[in-house]
């Protein structure tokens, strides 16, 4: 339910990596419903993980940190994105996508993967576990996305900062909608269209995703959308905020067809999807 995820956002609010949660390492401090929260590494870092994706691992905490050993792989250039992912492998049938969050603009020239986090602010304030929540929240309103697995922050040893990574379930034999145009232009505006449509139900469920363009959308095996990359997603009122945040989106949809030179009906078929306000 939706009201589980608010109030684990309640619960992980009274978390944070000052006094001495060292003290508190491998305790699983925080079960709600499917998540579990603890600390790791002598109070070096936290993670929050849905169990239920895990089932098998008696502790499924530290065996994504396992998982999360090893290089990244690497991504392609244009609206595929910046972040750096990993894929693994669970068993036959299940694997999971990891995604390191990294800064764009100036400020990587600073700290590519570094955020502020004071020692004093919540936990729940951090990208990982706010685009966990947003996840969990567009799930339970039947928004077609990336269904959450785990979110993971590490400590800096300033204790001012952090880096982070987040675990989403891997959407198999799936193309971003900025590849599949390249590849069959009557199948990316139809697409686009979807999109457009579960960008509306988004909006209706509360959540808001600032950078929404065809390299953060999938085309999955059976040709329905999901859409990805909520680390700038915010939530908002939808009944005082749904025909700003709307005409937000489909500018932004439609700065990316027009700077990637995409088809340009794509755009008016992401604005159409949206006025929907997600109706099929």
């Amino acid at each position: 339910m939706i009201e589980q995820n608010l109030s684990l956002w309640s619960e992980l609010s009274r978390f944070t990596f000052g006094g001495d949660p060292a003290a508190n390492t491998g305790k699983r401090l925080l079960t709600i419903g499917n998540y579990q929260f603890a600390y790791l590494h002598d109070g070096l870092a936290a993670a929050l993980v849905r169990t239920d994706l895990l089932p098998e691992f008696e502790n499924p905490i530290a065996q994504l940190i396992a998982i999360c050993s090893g290089d990244d792989d690497a991504l392609s250039d244009g609206l595929e994105g910046r972040a750096k992912v990993k894929h693994c492998s669970l068993g036959p049938e299940q694997s999971l996508t990891l995604r390191r969050y990294v800064r764009g603009g100036w400020m990587r020239r600073l700290s590519e993967d570094s955020f502020i986090l004071p020692p004093w602010k919540s936990l729940a304030q951090s990208r990982p576990f706010l685009e966990l929540l947003v996840l969990g929240v567009l799930a339970q309103a039947k928004v077609s996305a990336v269904l959450p697995a785990a979110a993971i922050v590490r400590r800096a040893p300033s204790g001012f900062s952090y880096s982070g990574l987040i675990a989403t379930e891997t959407v198999k034999e799936s193309v971003t909608l900025f590849k599949l145009a390249k590849e069959d232009t009557t199948e990316f505006i139809k697409c686009a269209a979807e999109a457009g449509r579960e960008a509306a139900k988004m909006l209706r469920a509360g959540v808001f995703h600032q950078d929404l363009h065809p390299g953060n959308v999938l085309r999955s095996r059976d040709g329905s959308v999901v859409l990805l990359d909520f680390d700038k997603a915010k939530f908002i009122e939808p009944e005082l905020e749904y025909e700003g945040r709307k005409r937000a989106l489909a500018a932004r949809w439609e700065r990316a067809v027009n700077k990637y030179n995409l088809p340009a009906s794509a755009a008016e078929a992401f604005s159409q999807g949206v006025d929907s306000r997600g109706d099929s």
